[in-house]
């Protein structure tokens, strides 16, 4: 099920961090966004989880790899959809998930992928499977 986009909560956590938010880093940016002083403690006590899933537009037809926040509410911040100004419907968006990490399980992860917070050794064959089915849906997948 495609999650949602909380455009209010994301600009809100762009805005406070937009000099540690860069376009293209969607990895580094959640990770210096999750264990900021303002999120550390929602993060720790599970209220939000790191997710690693894809962002796709429905009407555009392709989708993206891409990291974001889930809330206990399974809304999406992504601050980093910001860094792209005028280039996408960010009320059109769509996220799926198909792995997500608590805080402990998401540092643990880190430091098990050589300390690089992209998890690419550890989802590719989750990413495979997400953007296999997301094909099946015509939506495909135009970048790793």
């Amino acid at each position: 099920m495609p999650l949602k986009l909380n455009v209010g909560k994301s600009k809100e956590i762009y805005d406070i961090y937009k000099t540690r938010v860069n376009r293209n880093q969607c990895y580094m940016n959640i990770y210096n966004v999750a264990v900021s002083s303002k999120l550390i403690k929602r993060f720790a006590d599970g209220q939000i989880k790191i997710a690693y899933g894809a962002m796709y537009e429905d009407e555009e037809g392709f989708a993206v790899r891409h990291c974001f926040i889930v809330t206990k509410e399974q809304e999406v911040i992504d601050p980093t959809i910001f860094t792209f100004s005028g280039e996408c419907h960010i009320g059109e968006i769509r996220y799926n998930a198909h792995s997500l990490y608590g805080c402990k399980e998401y540092l643990e992860a880190i430091s098990k992928n050589d300390y690089c917070p992209d998890l690419l050794k550890i989802t590719r064959t989750k990413d495979t499977k997400m953007f296999r089915d997301l094909l099946k849906k015509g939506i495909v997948y135009v970048g790793w």
